[in-house]
């Protein structure tokens, strides 16, 4: 079976998809289907730092 092979692959992948995830909504995206996120994430980051 594949499945042995693939289980560190697909961890590793989604490790990745996850981790770049995060950075692109801490750094604020520019794609436009990512809106809402700016928003959350700008209003996440700014709230800290003012109060």
């Amino acid at each position: 079976m594949l499945l042995p092979g693939l289980v560190p692959v697909l961890s590793l992948v989604l490790f990745l998809v996850l981790f770049l995830v995060g950075v692109i909504r801490r750094h604020g995206p520019s794609l436009p289907g990512w809106s809402s996120d700016t928003a959350v994430s700008t209003a996440r980051a700014t709230s800290p730092s003012t109060g």
